[in-house]
């Protein structure tokens, strides 16, 4: 993790973070890139992250956003200050292997994981595609 700026009107620091795709997912091989935003209310709120590098996943968003329960403050979420950033990384490393239905962006993504056995296929090619633009483009 590198940090990238400090902001000293919104009070938050901003890191950089790579995550490599786990073993066994569609994500296998990949680097992935996230941003950090930790407030000056850290370890007492958790950090905010977003995906860089585009991703087809249904826990993380258009933008980047990730939709993960140790990601919100209770009583909605899990965070815990004793959460630290390297198993917070973990555990979105985590959710790219194993999406949760339960809690995706899209109904969409929701229905398809219902409908449908988890295909890794078209999420391999998917994220070939985005995976390469992005390098194009960073």
């Amino acid at each position: 993790m590198v940090p990238s700026h400090y902001n000293t009107y919104q009070f938050y620091t901003a890191v950089r973070a790579q995550i490599t795709g786990p073993e066994g997912s569609p994500f296998e091989g990949g680097i992935f890139l996230l941003v950090v935003n930790i407030t000056g209310r850290y370890p007492f709120e958790p950090p905010r992250c977003r995906f860089l590098t585009p991703l087809y996943h249904p826990n993380i968003d258009n933008g980047g956003r990730i939709c993960l329960d140790t990601l919100k403050s209770p009583p909605a979420g899990s965070w815990s200050p004793a959460v630290s950033l390297p198993s917070l990384l973990l555990s979105i490393r985590s959710l790219m292997a194993e999406p949760n239905p339960d809690d995706g962006l899209g109904n969409w993504m929701k229905l398809c994981l219902y409908t449908y056995e988890y295909d890794m296929v078209p999420l391999l090619i998917l994220n070939a595609c985005y995976s390469l633009y992005s390098t194009r483009n960073i």
